[in-house]
């Protein structure tokens, strides 16, 4: 087996790892930014949306065939390995974008169908920067 080092191929190691995190924070941060235009896009044009309560985590906010086969499926203890083993899911919220499974929510009354053009425009492009970031 042959073996070589980082140094040998050119490659410092701390640079690597130093490129590898800034491009980690420039993904996050477009990322987010997106997001954060999504929100600010369905807040202005689905202003009725929202429902006054308390927020919880989205994985008990949603419901739906994939949620009920969860819970049918020793629930908390699948969506607590979800969680600590940092498994890649993501929910879609018509109004809040895209979720991760703890981050907290409120009720709203919005439909894929009745999203504004505009703001329906961003979802692509954000699981764009999400899958190939």
């Amino acid at each position: 087996m042959a073996s070589f080092t980082i140094k040998d191929r050119g490659i410092s190691f701390n640079d690597k790892v130093s490129k590898l995190e800034k491009d980690q924070r420039v993904s996050f941060y477009g990322i987010s930014k997106l997001i954060k235009n999504f929100r600010k896009c369905s807040q202005k044009c689905h202003s009725n949306a929202p429902e006054s309560s308390k927020e919880y985590p989205a994985y008990l906010r949603y419901n739906g065939r994939f949620y009920e086969s969860v819970w049918g499926q020793r629930g908390i203890e699948v969506w607590m390995r979800v969680a600590n083993d940092n498994w890649k899911v993501l929910i879609l919220s018509t109004f809040y974008g895209f979720l991760s499974i703890t981050d907290p929510i409120g009720n709203y009354d919005l439909r894929l169908s009745n999203l504004n053009n505009k703001c329906r425009k961003l979802l692509p492009e954000i699981l764009e920067l999400i899958i190939y970031k």
